[in-house]
């Protein structure tokens, strides 16, 4: 294994620059078992800050917030034309995180409009109303897996309406996205895609034949620089929504509520002062990122002293940008109060995550009714939390119990 690693660094990666890192064998990883983003920090203690490792066909990989802007903001220098390790010559195209500016930006401007600011606070009522149904489904049983019952499918649920996909599709398109975040690029991932896309296709056919009031129908009618949208790129940025939908909320709110599960005090002050809410949310994010993207190397350059070829592939955790010292003083500690704290949990330049708002209203109504109807809430000490670890951290299951304890909640709205 050895030599066959060895044949992966290429002539141009000094001695010095080389650390062993796989990112799809992370997740028995005794170095995180005590926490999946915190472990992560071993690689600001024991590597460089860009450093290559052969795994997954050999890669970079950058630790600091710094670098990673530096990677988000640069598409002239780093492509997101492939976006995961290894890379692969077959890739389903996700319109327009796969295209650099300024070919993505009329893309990108087309579903902006779908997920602005005014857009995602009108749907704040219907959400708050599934996420009570949810909360009060499990209320008196005094426990339940909050991931499989609660976290999935509330943010499943809302893309599923903007949508217009049949619910009774909820279990077949979740194990499709974790199973395709939580492999490398490959066979599997391509018989992944083809398995969604027909679902898609059929689903635009309907459409067309039968409009309706949801996205995919209004995705019919947009124009990109004086046309209407074609097949292959409705097909595409629906994949796209797909993928996004119907796993990052989910599995930012399992590791929030994870956290949250340990701090009784914490549980207690926000009930009482839910205006607190949303500072909590932004630390849980600051210390909970989940993705980890890749880009391509577009020309030799540098980065953080190191020397990279055009095509390398360099791979960004995200989840280090918020725990990285040189960005937010004592990251490792949770702190409600932090002022200017900085993380890259929904990306940033070009390609900022186009749901980070509808994402954040997800995750405060969430919080705000199950602070609601919730007393005191613990994990179950019997069942550890399950995470797997690939370009998207997942979380599998998430065992929570209450009762037995009253609490005396301040009137709010």
């Amino acid at each position: 294994m050895a030599e066959l690693h060895a044949q992966q660094v290429p002539a141009h990666v000094p001695p010095d620059r080389v650390f062993e890192f796989d990112l799809y064998g992370l997740t028995d990883d005794p170095r995180l078992r005590d926490g999946v983003q915190t472990g992560l920090t071993f690689l600001h203690r024991e590597a460089p800050d860009v450093f290559f490792t052969p795994a997954n066909s050999g890669h970079w990989v950058v630790t600091r917030e710094r670098l990673m802007r530096e990677v988000l903001m640069s598409p002239e220098r780093f492509s997101s034309a492939q976006l995961t390790v290894p890379r692969t010559a077959q890739q389903q195209p996700l319109i327009p995180l796969t295209l650099d500016p300024p070919e993505h930006t009329p893309y990108r401007k087309v579903l902006m409009q779908f997920f602005a600011p005014k857009v995602v606070a009108a749907m704040e009522g219907d959400i708050r109303r599934r996420a009570a149904v949810l909360v009060a489904a499990v209320r008196e049983a005094g426990e339940c897996d909050f991931l499989q019952q609660v976290a999935m499918p509330l943010p499943v649920q809302v893309f599923m309406d903007l949508m217009g996909l049949p619910s009774t599709m909820f279990s077949e398109f979740r194990r499709i996205v974790v199973d395709w975040f939580g492999s490398p690029n490959g066979p599997r991932r391509q018989a992944l895609a083809v398995e969604v896309l027909g679902h898609l296709r059929s689903l635009i056919a309907d459409r067309r034949t039968a409009p309706r009031d949801d996205l995919v129908s209004a995705l019919m009618v947009q124009s990109v620089e004086g046309r209407v949208l074609r097949q292959d790129e409705i097909e595409s940025m629906c994949f796209l929504l797909f993928l996004a939908g119907l796993d990052t909320v989910a599995n930012a709110a399992g590791f929030m509520f994870a956290r949250l599960a340990t701090m009784p005090d914490m549980q207690e002050r926000l009930a009482n002062e839910p205006d607190l809410v949303s500072r909590f949310i932004d630390e849980t994010l600051r210390m909970s990122g989940v993705v980890s993207t890749a880009r391509i190397v577009t020309q030799d350059t540098e980065l953080g002293g190191a020397h990279l070829k055009q095509g390398d592939m360099i791979l960004c955790p995200l989840a280090l940008a918020g725990l990285d010292e040189t960005a937010n003083a004592d990251p490792l500690h949770f702190k409600l109060d932090r002022k200017g704290a900085t993380h890259l949990m929904f990306a940033t330049g070009p390609h900022l995550c186009v749901g980070h708002f509808l994402a954040r209203l997800e995750l405060r109504a969430l919080l705000a009714e199950w602070l609601r109807a919730v007393p005191h809430f613990r994990l179950d000490p019997s069942l550890r939390p399950q995470v797997k670890i690939g370009s998207m951290t997942a979380m599998l299951s998430l065992a929570l119990k209450w009762g037995g304890e009253e609490r005396v909640l301040a009137e709010h709205g």
